[in-house]
């Protein structure tokens, strides 16, 4: 329960205690928008955004909930707001993502191979994968972020892991 320790810690004044929080849960954001779409280039400056937003509502937190689930919450509605924004302002936003040499410990691990596989899912579907095989959130907290119920997630995971499947089996030669 170190989050709702430093949350509190923060509510009291303790500007030490949300740069633990910052550190603690930076990295995750920022996956998480760029999983969301986040134009790469814009990731870093948007997570500083989300956490801005965090400090000046911290207050609003809900502490009986996980603060993760509340975090990913006010990162996917700053990125909705911002994209919202863009396409107001008609600045073209790229939401390609660029290739980037994977370090020696993103090979060993499989990341690579991960997102590989996942480019071959779009949009909500990706997010609910990468939040719930990736991230291993439980369902509740996903549907909380998502927004949506948390049969629905069930469903659209379901629906996505078959036909990820289903893609991964036409490539394979055929043997018969």
């Amino acid at each position: 329960m170190i989050d709702a320790d430093l949350v509190k810690q923060t509510l009291g004044g303790n500007l030490k205690a949300f740069e633990q929080l910052v550190d603690l849960h930076l990295d995750r954001v920022g996956k998480f928008l760029n999983w969301y779409g986040c134009p790469l280039d814009q990731v870093e400056d948007l997570t500083q955004e989300v956490f801005l937003k965090v400090f000046r509502k911290l207050n609003l937190y809900d502490q009986t909930k996980p603060f993760q689930t509340w975090l990913l919450v006010v990162a996917k509605h700053h990125f909705i707001d911002w994209t919202r924004k863009q396409k107001r302002d008609e600045i073209p936003a790229t939401t390609t993502r660029e290739c980037v040499a994977p370090t020696p410990e993103q090979a060993m691990a499989g990341k690579i191979a991960a997102e590989e596989v996942l480019e071959l899912v779009s949009g909500i579907d990706r997010t609910i994968i990468e939040l719930r095989i990736i991230q291993e959130l439980p369902f509740s907290e996903i549907a909380e972020i998502i927004g949506e119920g948390e049969s629905t997630i069930r469903s659209r995971l379901h629906r996505a892991l078959k036909k990820l499947r289903s893609q991964e089996q036409l490539k394979e030669p055929y043997h018969g």
